[in-house]
């Protein structure tokens, strides 16, 4: 009785043992095939500046125990663009190389804190990745920008109305309330559209802001109009923050005289001018008489 319990439990402890090797070849990770180390080299916690751009910099290690070709995959934001420098590395066993990963949110993302993750996994076994998580914060930002309508402004005529356009854009990413204002060396009269002299802007939203300038009838000599429109954020409040943008235009009174005076060998006094009114050269000759006397002798 004891010789055939014996026996069994001999061929219980085989049975096991075979068992339990089994399950290690076929359930244990295999050394060869191990996962990457990704080590972040940044700080976990970045800050967008105000260009949006932030770079990500990590170092991948080759943990398994074969040469192997490491791909990289990034994690971003819907909306968000990146690139990975290099997408790939070829390791040995052991060696590792640092990967920078560049992030770009896209102009006028909202306030707030958002998540990255930069990771990398041998060729064909992407279910072995690894990652490194970071936090993106984005500040809220003021930023406008502002141009002219056209680079080159046409000559305007005494008593004439200057109307002139600038496009105003929020280039931030919060709603921002702006003030208006005009810088001319000129005091003639001008009016400005919208009336109140602000804009309310979205991000990306763009506004016209219209300035129409007279130019006054009793110009008698030409001129340059120089006009330049600053805008100013009001809410929220940034000190010491504008920008501007500027035009120049040619003046021409409506009457412009030029001309020439000569003497002919008659004795009379010749001359002839020319002068611009009403959009039209116009131009007149005057012949008077030279009351001189000619003697022997004498001039």
């Amino acid at each position: 009785m004891s010789f055939f319990t014996s026996r069994f439990s001999f061929y219980s402890r085989v049975k096991i043992a075979l068992v339990f090797l089994l399950s290690v070849c076929f359930f244990a990770p295999s050394a060869a095939h191990a996962r990457p180390i990704v080590e972040l080299l940044s700080s976990a916690e970045m800050e967008a500046g105000s260009r949006g751009m932030l770079t990500v910099s990590v170092r991948v290690t080759n943990g398994s125990g074969n040469p192997g070709n490491f791909i990289m995959k990034v994690d971003v934001p819907s909306g968000w663009q990146y690139i990975a420098m290099p997408e790939s590395v070829e390791l040995e066993v052991g060696g590792s190389e640092i990967v920078f990963v560049s992030v770009n949110p896209p102009l006028g993302e909202e306030p707030g804190e958002y998540g990255v993750s930069v990771g990398a996994y041998e060729e064909g076994l992407i279910h072995e990745l690894s990652v490194a998580e970071i936090l993106v914060k984005i500040p809220g930002t003021v930023n406008l920008h502002i141009r002219a309508s056209r680079d080159d402004s046409p000559p305007a005529y005494s008593g004439d109305v200057i109307e002139q356009a600038f496009f105003v854009t929020n280039t931030g990413n919060i709603r921002t309330t702006a003030s208006i204002e005009i810088e001319s060396r000129q005091t003639w009269r001008i009016s400005i559209d919208p009336e109140n002299r602000r804009l309310e802007l979205d991000p990306n939203e763009t506004a016209t802001v219209t300035v129409r300038t007279t130019v006054p009838e009793e110009l008698t000599r030409s001129d340059t109009y120089r006009l330049t429109v600053i805008i100013r954020p009001i809410e929220p409040v940034v000190e010491e923050m504008s920008w501007r943008a500027g035009t120049s235009t040619r003046i021409v009174p409506k009457r412009l005289s030029s001309g020439s005076i000569y003497a002919t060998l008659d004795g009379n006094i010749q001359s002839q001018t020319s002068w611009r009114e009403d959009d039209q050269i116009r131009s007149g000759v005057s012949i008077d008489s030279l009351n001189s006397e000619i003697s022997d002798g004498r001039r």
